[in-house]
């Protein structure tokens, strides 16, 4: 496994490279490729701090590309607090090496952020840099000021950390 970088390692980051240039990456169709991160950091609003790992799927079936079945575990359980609904989503190049997962506006494209360790929840997208080496950065609200913003009372969803395909 390639190595994570510590809070800045990412939330739902996507998508895998069979060839790929500094900031650029392609999927092989009708491959689907496992991302996986340690150390994601995950917060929703003012509530805890949680330390989680992140799982998420990207396929490339010829006509789209979609991420799917998400999931945060660890932090003694408070992981498995803040689930992800609506998946899959769809996944676009922004250019640039940057990739959007989700849409914004509403409708089941949207991602939805379920959380019950604090109140409310969040919908939106979330934007991956390509790092190269088939690494994705989310920065969603500790080092950026994009977060999925709240859909309920309670604050916005901020997800940073490094995914892989290992």
């Amino acid at each position: 496994m390639k190595r994570f970088l510590g809070l800045a390692a990412a939330s739902l980051a996507l998508i895998a490279s069979q060839q790929a240039s500094a900031q650029s990456f392609t999927t092989t169709t009708g491959v689907a490729f496992k991302y996986d991160g340690l150390s994601v950091a995950v917060q929703k609003g003012n509530g805890p701090l949680l330390s989680c790992y992140l799982s998420i799927d990207i396929e490339n079936d010829g006509t789209t590309i979609e991420a799917k079945n998400p999931v945060l575990t660890g932090s003694g359980g408070a992981c498995n607090t803040v689930v992800f609904l609506n998946a899959p989503w769809p996944v676009t190049s922004l250019g640039g090496g940057f990739w959007q997962v989700g849409v914004t506006g509403g409708g089941s494209d949207e991602i939805f952020v379920d959380t019950t360790i604090t109140p409310g929840d969040c919908k939106g997208h979330l934007v991956l840099e390509y790092l190269g080496a088939d690494d994705f950065l989310v920065e969603t609200g500790f080092s950026s000021t994009s977060t999925l913003p709240e859909d309920t009372a309670g604050g916005p969803c901020k997800i940073d950390g490094v995914i892989d395909n290992p």
